[in-house]
């Protein structure tokens, strides 16, 4: 005797499915594989946290189907070590890419970059939120008559989500990250440059020269959004735009051409040229920013009158006061060195710290 209609089963795993999921994660399964849809393999050699990621849609319904940020930035060690600057980015940036059967009958692909907002949790496409898989992928059409289409997710840092499916089929939950994508699926990322920068010891620090290559830059809109977010739209003075190709380290130790973004890195700086910390900072002097732990989570160079200049990660450059800096940013230490400035420099004072 049946004791459960089918339709009632399918409620069930509809309810616990999510559940378990998230206790799995919770229990700290990034050791292990889960896999959301046991009909299909894990994606390529996507670095697993908690989860494979690989979501089987509808062909008919698929443009329904809801995906929820739950969380950003979810710790773990493994791809958010402690010397990176990431926690203290406004954004966690990923891919989105549908494969599918098109109308001749051959599987397709399409990708899409996204910009999750990590105070809000909201999904954008450019500067467009997106909240269902058919915003994401607007003006795409799968055939009813082909294969289900299927989703792949990278982020470049872990994230809680759920897909919710329009038949309700299930709701996955799982902390992902992205590492290395799909072959085929997601192009490699351009090598940078030959130029390497080392400190005056001969120690060579990591440089990028464009953190997020297959990303256009934050447009002015976005980052004023995120200053207004924080209340800071009336306490800073832009003095750069919104840019990927240099971070705070990397335009205090770079002149702005290169993205550092080992944090790690600026004590390799401080140790090897000559900085004491002071107590009674003067302009040209740099300043460090330390959370409670001590980890180092921004610099800039001290100005005229006690202000700071600073690039604040994928946003612009701003002066303001030591304080007025966003959230986790931590507490002010200053160092100053006795290294000078090369000849013919337009901004000395900032200059100075250029590595050789």
């Amino acid at each position: 005797m049946q004791l459960f209609s089918h339709a009632a089963i399918m409620r069930l795993m509809a309810f616990a499915l999510p559940i378990a999921l998230l206790i799995a994660w919770v229990s700290g399964c990034s050791e292990s594989t889960v896999q959301t849809n046991p009909n299909r393999n894990q994606p390529g050699v996507v670095s697993v946290h908690g989860s494979a990621f690989d979501v089987t849609l509808d062909a008919a319904t698929w443009k329904s189907a809801k995906i929820t940020i739950r969380q950003t930035l979810v710790p773990n060690g493994s791809v958010a070590p402690e010397n990176s600057f990431a926690f203290n980015e406004p954004f966690t940036s990923g891919k989105i890419v549908v494969t599918y059967t098109d109308a001749s009958g051959k599987v397709a692909k399409r990708m899409e970059q996204v910009r999750i907002d990590n105070t809000t949790r909201r999904i954008f496409r450019g500067d467009d939120q997106v909240s269902t898989v058919g915003q994401l992928f607007a003006g795409l059409e799968i055939p009813v008559t082909g294969s289900n289409p299927h989703l792949y997710f990278y982020y470049d840092y872990p994230v809680l989500m759920e897909v919710d499916p329009a038949d309700d089929a299930y709701v996955f939950e799982g902390a992902i990250s992205f590492s290395n994508a799909e072959p085929g699926v997601v192009e490699p990322e351009p090598q940078d440059s030959a130029k390497v920068y080392k400190t005056d010891s001969g120690r060579t620090v990591t440089t990028e020269d464009d953190h997020y290559p297959r990303e256009p830059d934050v447009s002015d809109s976005v980052a004023k959004e995120q200053l207004r977010r924080w209340g800071l739209l009336d306490s800073v003075k832009q003095t750069g735009k919104p840019t990927d190709s240099t971070n705070c380290a990397g335009w205090v130790f770079t002149c702005g051409k290169k993205w550092m973004p080992d944090s790690g890195d600026v004590w390799k700086i401080i140790k090897d040229n000559g900085y004491k910390e002071v107590t009674d900072p003067k302009p040209g002097d740099i300043v460090i920013y330390k959370d409670a732990q001590g980890r180092i989570t921004h610099i800039g160079i001290v100005r005229a009158d006690g202000m700071i200049e600073s690039k604040w990660g994928r946003l612009g450059r701003y002066l303001h006061k030591p304080h007025h800096v966003p959230p986790g940013y931590g507490k002010p230490c200053y160092y100053r060195s006795d290294r000078k400035a090369p000849d013919g420099s337009t901004d000395p004072e900032k200059d100075r710290h250029t590595l050789k």
